[in-house]
């Protein structure tokens, strides 16, 4: 009997293949040797050391009771490899609550065990499996790929209907050899392969607690020593006070293969800002471990973080983030590898947005939704156009609209800003709508630009508008009715400038 199935051997080959190709990269074999000197990092080879050791006790329990004849090893050690590892690293992202142990259990119990295992039991010859490899692995990529952008949703759909079409169809063929072949089949040995992930996922909970227990014990401990050094100021009385200030908003940036989180503070209390970096660096040891770029951002008041006029901007960036994934430094003060930039103006500038640039909520969403009325049956015109396929049409009426366009994107520029910080957020939505509009405009009438590119373009912006339109329209009868404004009223006013 043959150690590897045809699948397998398949596999082998086109890794070795694809190995070889990279190695003579010389950047690849550089990138390569990094990979391996990060393998053997201490910190690393460790736990897998533990997930090696605690499979070896588990074989010499098998053959202590004799069932080790039962176990078919190379299942075992892929299973360790490339389910039982991940599992065991993978605990320091999730919490291993009794949830995380449940959904452990569900994923190895589905009933896709039973499919995969007749479909990889049951393999075509190696010349047809030399093909179906490489395609299938090329066709999941590219939904992975295709799945992490709007813009691609349709190759999504579309190679997803291939690969579940084809799937059916190999299933279909491999249950075609199985009936023909059923004689072949050794029931105790097929029941043992369909069983060997579930024992060992069962077996492994114990392992995956060891691991949840030792990464959040050093992750609590070692915050809560921060919390200790930065969370309180000490007053000229000599006792010491909680700094009091709000998280308003964390925001994942990532980009590339970097992990990065935006952070934005507002302050409830006045501060020298040898205090606010401390509340910065309360938030950077929250997040710094588990990210490889974090950005602080600290307001005095609702209204500076509105209008973002920060006191203080902070950055931390890992020392061992990739050159291709890392942002451009702020100018500011190097403190033990974090950036500050101050703000000495920031109580002048809010002082004179908050005379100047704020205005009422009523004023702000009658005056909104003004210009939104105004202009809205012109988008619906065009977006039907293009919807339609009627390019030279749709690029006449891009041509007529582009001034009346123009200056509704200024009116809307000038209006003004609320105080409120949900409120505000909503009428971001009407900048988000111009915006798109006049992007929609701009590349229409871009002659620097070929038809199709502008198609493109055009076609993307019009998917955001899609769900910039709902969110505008949908949040009138609610804002109206907060701010007491009636339907006569609304109707009886007009846009002041």
């Amino acid at each position: 009997m043959n150690i590897f199935s045809t699948r397998e051997t398949a596999i082998i080959i086109w890794a070795i293949v694809i190995i070889i190709v990279m190695l003579l990269n010389k950047e690849i074999r550089k990138s390569v040797g990094n990979i391996v000197k990060m393998i053997f990092l201490t910190k690393i080879i460790q736990p897998f050391i533990g997930i090696m050791i605690y499979l070896s006790i588990i074989l010499l329990s098998f053959f202590k009771l004799g069932l080790v004849r039962y176990i078919n090893l190379k299942e075992v050690l892929l299973w360790v490899l490339f389910s039982g590892v991940p599992l065991c690293y993978g605990v320091v992202n999730k919490e291993p609550n009794k949830d995380y142990i449940e959904e452990i259990i569900k994923d190895n119990i589905k009933f896709i065990i039973l499919l995969e295992f007749i479909i990889s039991t049951f393999t075509f010859p190696l010349k047809i499996e030399l093909i179906i490899v490489p395609v299938f692995t090329f066709l999941f990529l590219l939904e992975i790929v295709s799945d992490m952008k709007e813009e691609y949703k349709d190759v999504n759909k579309l190679i997803s209907y291939i690969l579940s079409i084809s799937g059916f169809i190999i299933l279909y063929k491999s249950f075609s050899i199985a009936v023909k072949n059923y004689t072949e089949l050794n029931y105790i040995e097929s029941l043992i392969s369909i069983s060997t992930p579930i024992i060992l996922s069962i077996l492994y909970i114990p392992l995956i607690f060891i691991f949840g227990i030792i990464f959040n014990y050093n992750n609590i401990f070692y915050r809560l020593q921060i919390k200790l050094k930065y969370k309180y100021i000490k007053l000229k009385s000599g006792r010491f006070q909680k700094y009091d200030y709000k998280v308003e908003k964390v925001e994942d940036i990532s980009n590339g293969l970097a992990k990065r989180k935006s952070i934005m503070l507002i302050l409830k209390e006045k501060y020298e800002y040898k205090d606010i970096e401390n509340i910065c660096m309360e938030q950077f040891d929250l997040y710094n471990y588990k990210n490889d770029v974090v950005w602080v951002y600290v307001a005095t008041s609702k209204e500076s973080y509105i209008i973002s006029n920060w006191i203080v901007q902070s950055q931390w960036i890992n020392p061992k983030l990739d050159s291709r994934w890392r942002p451009g430094e702020i100018n500011g003060v190097n403190r033990n590898g974090i950036l500050f930039r101050y703000n000495d103006s920031s109580y002048e500038t809010e002082n004179y947005h908050k005379v100047n640039t704020f205005k009422e909520n009523k004023f702000l969403l009658i005056n909104n939704f003004k210009l939104y009325d105004e202009i809205s049956g012109k988008v619906d015109m065009l977006l039907n156009l293009f919807k339609n396929g009627n390019y030279k049409d749709f690029f006449k009426l891009c041509r007529r609209y582009e001034s009346d366009i123009s200056k509704i994107y200024f009116k809307y520029g000038n209006i003004g800003i609320s105080k409120d910080i949900d409120f505000e957020e909503y009428l971001q939505e009407f900048q988000n709508y111009i915006t798109s509009v006049s992007n929609i405009i701009l590349y229409a009438l871009d002659e620097s630009r070929e038809v199709n590119n502008k198609k493109y373009l055009i076609n993307m912006i019009i998917r955001d508008l899609h769900n910039i339109i709902p969110k505008v329209e949908d949040g009138k009868s609610y804002w109206m009715n907060k701010f007491n404004i009636t339907v006569d009223e609304y109707e009886q006013a007009v846009f002041i400038e």
